[in-house]
C-alpha cells in the first residue's frame, strides 16, 4: 500500500462518510455504501491531507448491486493503489443474511488478493464476522467500525489483527477493554469536528493526557497503514 507524506496534524477519522456537498473535511477513511458512491470518493483522494477513499457494498444495499460489481471493484482496486475496502459487513437486523455473508466474503477476498484494509460493518454479528474474518482475512489489519463489543469478544478481534473504532454508541467500560496501540476514533455520518470533544472523553476515561492520546491514535494509524 504506496502512502506518501504523511504529515497528520489533526485527528484521523477512521471511518465517515461524504457530506451533502461531497466535501472531505478531515482526513480519514470516506467510505462509499454502493457502487453508485465510488466515483465521488475516488475524486476526492488527497495524500498530503490523508483523504483515502474506500468502496465497498454495504450489506443494507445488497439488493441493488449489478451483476458485475465484482469485475468493477477488481478493477479499480488494480487501477488504484491508494484505496481501500469499505464499508462491508453484516447486520443481523436487515433480511438477506446468506446474501450478505456471501457478498461480504467475496469482497474480503478481493481486499485480500489487493492487499487493502478492510472497514467492517457489524450489528449483533461479532461471532460471525470474527469466524469469517479469521477464515477469509487473516492476517491483514481490519477496521471494526463503530465498535462496542465485550471484553471477550475484543481479546478474540485482537488475536486477528482488528482495529477498534469508536463511534458513538460507546461505555468507558468498553473503551477501557481496548488495547490502547489499536484504539480509532470515528465520526461516521457526523461532522468531523466531533473528532476533537470525542478525544476529550477518551483521554478522560482512560486517564491519560489527550495530547498522549492524540500521539497514540496518530501512532496507531501509521501502524495500519505501514508508514512511518
Amino acid at each position: 500500500m504506496p502512502f506518501f507524506l504523511y504529515n497528520l496534524t489533526m485527528i484521523f477519522n477512521a471511518h465517515v462518510h461524504l457530506n451533502s456537498d461531497n466535501t472531505p473535511i478531515n482526513a480519514g477513511f470516506y467510505n462509499a455504501t454502493n457502487e453508485s458512491e465510488w466515483p465521488l470518493v475516488l475524486q476526492i483522494y488527497n495524500p498530503k491531507k490523508q483523504i483515502i477513499p474506500t468502496i465497498g457494498i454495504h450489506p443494507w444495499q445488497i439488493n441493488s448491486v449489478s451483476e458485475d460489481w465484482a469485475e468493477k471493484m477488481a478493477e479499480l482496486l488494480g487501477k488504484y493503489p491508494f484505496l481501500q475496502v469499505g464499508e462491508i459487513g453484516l447486520d443481523t437486523l436487515k433480511p438477506d443474511l446468506q446474501k450478505q455473508e456471501d457478498l461480504f466474503i467475496k469482497q474480503l477476498l478481493l481486499a485480500k488478493k489487493f492487499n487493502r484494509i478492510a472497514m467492517i460493518h457489524n450489528v449483533r454479528s461479532s461471532e460471525k464476522i470474527y469466524q469469517i474474518m479469521r477464515k477469509f482475512y487473516f492476517p491483514l489489519p481490519f477496521i471494526l467500525h463503530n465498535y462496542h463489543e465485550k471484553e471477550a469478544m475484543t481479546k478474540k478481534f485482537n488475536q486477528i489483527n482488528a482495529y477498534f473504532s469508536i463511534g458513538k454508541n460507546f461505555s468507558a467500560t468498553q473503551i477501557k477493554t481496548i488495547p490502547l496501540n489499536r484504539l480509532l476514533l470515528e465520526t461516521d455520518m457526523a461532522d468531523s469536528s466531533l473528532l476533537e470533544e470525542k478525544a476529550h472523553f477518551v483521554a478522560n476515561t482512560l486517564g491519560i493526557s489527550v495530547e498522549q492520546l492524540k500521539k497514540q491514535l496518530t501512532s496507531n494509524i501509521k501502524d495500519l497503514l505501514n508508514v512511518r
